[in-house]
């Protein structure tokens, strides 16, 4: 096994045993394109051999979902499959997780209208709330992690033919997971105790506001009465943890919505 299979394996075994935090006869769903089969082929592995009762894979093709933009008449976009909805609710009860593995194509609907593109994710979103609440409220664990795709590495790094592009886009993946150490999951382990650290103390401070100043920036922020710092592993009903994504690298809370004042400048790219 060459180095980028064993890291590869590596990643597998993060999600399901970090990500998830997979547990004996529990179920899994793996949601990906054609693109990740190598990926999940390795997940669905390390799944069954951790017990898994069943893991289904979930193909999600971006030239198919390019078709349907393309061809689609406009009532496509106004509605969304309920037999999509209704099975997915019926897995999620049935004590199924989920991870989704992201190598998507960042201009696949650059040519698309706008109006139909947000028209097609309200429909989806009124339509999936009902499962939604599942993984928001920790019934279901749930995970999302990337991997490459020819077009993301290429807009990442336009210099390089594809096959250089792929590799470094995979040598930052790597980094950025963790799982160029030798035991990506301790590191994890690790990981998680400094951000519960953070979010412990900025807890514990209660500041009333924050501010930011950088080139273009002059930002006050307020915080909103009573919030609550969150951050790195999330808790599921049944008591276990589990990673909603990675990599990550934030804690979070929610600012006041009346007291924003000043001026905030991008200085990298936004999509």
């Amino acid at each position: 096994m060459n180095n980028f299979e064993h890291n590869l394996e590596k990643y597998a075994e993060l999600a399901v045993k970090v990500g998830v935090n997979l547990k004996e006869k529990e179920g899994l769903i793996v949601t990906g394109n054609a693109d990740t089969l190598p990926l999940a082929r390795l997940i669905v592995k390390k799944a069954y051999e951790i017990g898994a009762k069943h893991v289904e894979f979930q193909l999600a093709d971006d030239e198919i979902s390019l078709l349907r933009f393309k061809y689609g008449k406009d009532y496509v976009f106004d509605n969304f499959p309920e037999w999509k909805v209704s099975s997915l609710e019926a897995m999620y009860k049935d004590n199924y997780h989920h991870i989704f593995i992201l190598a998507s194509d960042p201009e696949l609907l650059k040519d698309i209208d706008g109006e139909i593109v947000a028209k097609s994710q309200k429909s989806a979103s009124q339509a999936m709330a009902p499962v939604m609440k599942y993984r928001m409220t920790g019934v279901t664990k749930w995970n999302i992690i990337a991997m490459p795709s020819i077009s993301w590495a290429k807009s990442v790094f336009p210099d390089l033919d594809e096959e250089n592009s792929i590799e470094k886009l995979w040598e930052n993946i790597f980094a950025a997971t963790r799982v160029d150490q030798e035991d990506p999951v301790k590191a994890w382990e690790i990981h998680d105790k400094n951000l519960k650290k953070y979010r412990n103390f900025l807890n514990e401070k209660q500041f009333e506001k924050l501010i930011f100043k950088g080139p273009g920036t002059d930002l006050e922020v307020y915080l909103a009465d009573e919030h609550y710092w969150m951050g790195g592993a999330k808790e599921s009903q049944a008591g276990h943890f589990y990673v909603a994504n990675i990599p990550t690298e934030e804690v979070f809370t929610t600012p006041h919505r009346l007291k924003v004042n000043g001026t905030l400048k991008a200085t990298k790219l936004l999509v």
